[in-house]
């Protein structure tokens, strides 16, 4: 469960970043991967990461006159870029350390304002030691033969 989300949770940042700058490239963002790099950065931030990033940009193209191209942006960022985290991470997660996609979300944004920063990584990290913690503990006091992984 460490490894996935030590290693998982960056890993996802990185392929959010990319398909976010995928984007920026396509509709024809300056500095499309100074601005992808900056996306996968947010992207540790559950839910709003990558839209701190992109809802500017989709505003400055709006305000310059790049009505088509804003309109494109907004709605590969909505529809591939927001969903591209949770996919990336129902199989990652999943495949790694057998981690509940919600554990992940949950867990970072209670990290987030217990630890900070770096409760990007504690967070997770706690809430699987938790619940490892209760399930030795079922399997060891518990009458039933063993329990369900």
């Amino acid at each position: 469960m460490i490894k996935a989300n030590a290693l998982g949770i960056p890993i996802i940042c990185i392929v959010q970043g990319m398909f976010a700058a995928l984007g920026y490239w396509i509709f024809g963002v300056q500095d499309w991967g100074l601005w992808g790099f900056v996306t996968g950065v947010f992207a540790f931030f559950p839910i709003v990461g990558t839209m701190i990033i992109w809802v500017p940009l989709v505003i400055v193209m709006f305000s310059t006159g790049n009505t088509w191209m804003a309109t494109g942006l907004t709605i590969y960022s909505v529809v591939v870029t927001g969903n591209v985290d949770y996919i990336t991470r129902l199989g990652l997660l999943k495949k790694i350390g057998n981690v509940h996609p919600m554990v992940t979300v949950l867990s970072v944004i209670v990290g987030l304002g217990l630890f900070g920063f770096m409760g990007l990584i504690f967070g997770p990290v706690l809430v699987c030691y938790f619940i490892i913690l209760v399930k030795i503990y079922m399997n060891e006091f518990t009458n039933e033969e063993k329990l369900p992984s």
